[in-house]
Formats: structure tokens, C-alpha cells, sequence
């Protein structure tokens, strides 16, 4: 009895060890709700009930966005993944006037740190980021001015690559800002349902990216039969192209072709 103690011991010592490091990334359930609750929202004037734009967080604001959408009809909404630096609101607003616009902020996660540039970049902040789109779209999904069935999956730079590398297929198109669809890194391509319309992004004069575009890659060698797909490279755009004219026109043209 003794000995069969002292095994059992040595079994289970380890596990106490091992457990917590399961959820150190900072992506357990607590932790991925709380980039979706601080998120910042961007609604167009035509989903508002007093017919103006709003801007705001998700939740613990007063009068914030949510509250001021026409809840009478269901809406399209585009789940977009802020670069490596974090949110970017002049970038969120570029889309206020188009689609609902809601952005999980992912440094609301315990621990979160930023990872800019080759010499620190690891792939585990793109695995972690996959599952706040994951955990987001779930959340969208019990919204009731949402329409599902007209969800848009976009990100620029760190979030484009999350918005690539995504499998599920919630999402009706996705917008990729800022990223070739490949890297050294070894995230190449597009994932996802084959038929998912993809517009991509990016600027000519791109530091980040200067290897992938000297060799002529981009994302548009991935789209395959994807109906509706453009791959967009805008001559004299660096590497934040999301406020730029072209790339607005783009977007609006996109979305308006996929949900009408």
C-alpha cells in the first residue's frame, strides 16, 4: 500500500506542474472574452437609429454603439484583427461609413506582449489570435442585430496573417491588409473554405515585405477559383494602406459585391 502511495505520488506531481502552463498564452475562456468586450465598434450611419455614425467600445460605455443600432433588421458585420501594435482607431473608422465594424482588442489578454518585427515575431501570437477570431465569431453569433449569414473576417499586417491562416468558415469573405500570404515564417496561403471570396491589399513601397514582393508574390497566387477575389498592390502605398483611398474603394466594392 505504501509503495502504490508513493507511485501515485510521482504520477501526479508532474500534473500540477503542467496544468497551468496550459494557459499561459493567455487564451483561456476569461481572457478571450475580455478582448471581445473591449473591443471598439464603428457603425454607419444607415444602422443607427438617429441616422448618425457612431464609434465607440463594446461595453462600459455610456450610450455606446451597440446601443444605438436598428436592432428592427439584422446587419452585416465585418470581425477585424488589429496589427501587431494594437488598435488603430483611425484605421477602424475607415470602414464606419461601409459595414459594422467591430475589433477585438487582443491586448486586453492577461500577459499579452507585443511582438513587431522579424527578430522577436514567434508563430504562437498568430495561434493565439486565431482563437480570439474563433471566440469572437462565437460571441457575434448571440447578438441579435447580427446578421450571420453576412459576417466579413478581415485584419491588417499581424491581423492579416490571422485573418489568412483562419479554417472556420463563418465568414462569407475575408479582407487581407498588409500581407502577401507569405513568409519565411512558413504561414503561406489561405485557409478556410476554398469558394470564400478574398480581397487583399497592399502597398507597393511595403518595407515589411519588400522580399515577397521582389519575387512577385502575393496573395492573389493563392485564390484559385475563389469567385469575386482581387488582389490589389498599390504602386506607391507602405506598409499601412488601410486609410488610403484606393484601399477604401476597394473594401466597399468587395463587400457590396458578396452581401448586396
Amino acid at each position: 500500500m505504501i509503495f502504490k502511495q508513493a507511485i501515485l505520488r510521482v504520477l501526479t506531481f508532474p500534473l500540477v506542474l503542467i496544468l497551468p502552463a496550459c494557459v499561459s498564452d493567455g487564451t483561456s475562456p476569461e481572457a478571450l472574452s475580455k478582448t471581445f468586450e473591449s473591443a471598439y465598434i464603428t457603425v454607419p450611419k444607415d444602422a443607427t437609429t438617429n441616422g448618425t455614425p457612431c464609434a465607440s467600445r463594446m461595453t462600459g460605455v455610456p450610450f455606446a454603439c451597440p446601443k444605438k443600432i436598428d436592432t428592427s433588421k439584422k446587419h452585416a458585420v465585418l470581425l477585424f484583427m488589429h496589427g501587431c501594435a494594437g488598435l488603430d482607431h483611425r484605421n477602424l473608422e475607415a470602414f464606419r461609413d461601409t459595414i459594422i465594424t467591430i475589433a477585438p482588442n487582443s491586448f486586453a489578454r492577461p500577459g499579452r506582449i507585443k511582438q513587431c518585427g522579424a527578430a522577436t515575431y514567434k508563430t504562437s501570437a498568430i495561434l493565439a489570435r486565431l482563437k480570439e477570431v474563433h471566440h469572437a465569431a462565437e460571441r457575434l453569433k448571440t447578438l441579435p442585430w447580427v446578421d450571420t449569414s453576412r459576417l466579413f473576417l478581415g485584419g491588417f499586417s499581424e491581423g492579416g496573417i490571422t485573418t489568412a491562416n483562419y479554417e472556420g468558415d463563418e465568414f462569407i469573405g475575408r479582407i487581407i491588409l498588409g500581407w502577401p500570404c507569405y513568409s519565411g515564417l512558413g504561414m503561406n496561403g489561405i485557409s478556410g473554405p476554398d469558394d470564400t471570396p478574398v480581397l487583399a491589399v497592399m502597398g507597393g513601397r511595403d518595407k515589411y515585405h519588400r522580399s515577397a514582393s521582389k519575387v512577385g508574390r502575393d496573395c492573389g497566387e493563392y485564390f484559385g477559383n475563389r469567385p469575386h477575389s482581387r488582389s490589389l498592390i498599390i504602386p506607391d502605398g507602405t506598409h499601412n494602406i488601410v486609410t488610403l483611398p484606393e484601399t477604401r474603394e476597394a473594401i466597399e466594392h468587395f463587400i457590396s459585391t458578396v452581401a448586396p
